[in-house]
């Protein structure tokens, strides 16, 4: 596999392997759905969230994805779970989500 290059290619990454990229998201953003007690958003609220911003392109997308990735363990048993290179390749890559600004001249 290749790291994404291009935006469409990261976006692409992400419409692949979005079932994954989204039970990991789940799972790591600390989030559950005994927390709607307190007033806070359920996990499935949570992951609406999270696909609507997949459905418009949003890049704040990154930081649910560095979210689990941050808040995942580190052990090595996390490169056996399917989509965990995936999701970590898409937040090393992240910076093909910025838009080029004109060169400014001083």
């Amino acid at each position: 596999m290749t790291y994404p290059k291009t935006k469409e290619e990261w976006w692409k990454l992400v419409d692949d392997s979005w079932p994954q990229l989204l039970g990991l998201m789940n799972r790591w953003i600390g989030m559950t759905d005994n927390e709607d007690i307190d007033g806070n958003i359920t996990e499935c609220q949570r992951s609406e969230e999270i696909s609507k911003m997949k459905q418009d392109r949003d890049p704040r997308l990154v930081s649910y994805l560095n979210g689990a990735w941050g808040n995942a363990p580190d052990v090595p048993e996390l490169s056996e779970i399917p989509g965990w290179g995936i999701l970590c390749d898409l937040c090393s890559e992240n910076h093909v989500l910025e838009e080029c600004n004109a060169i400014r001249k001083f």
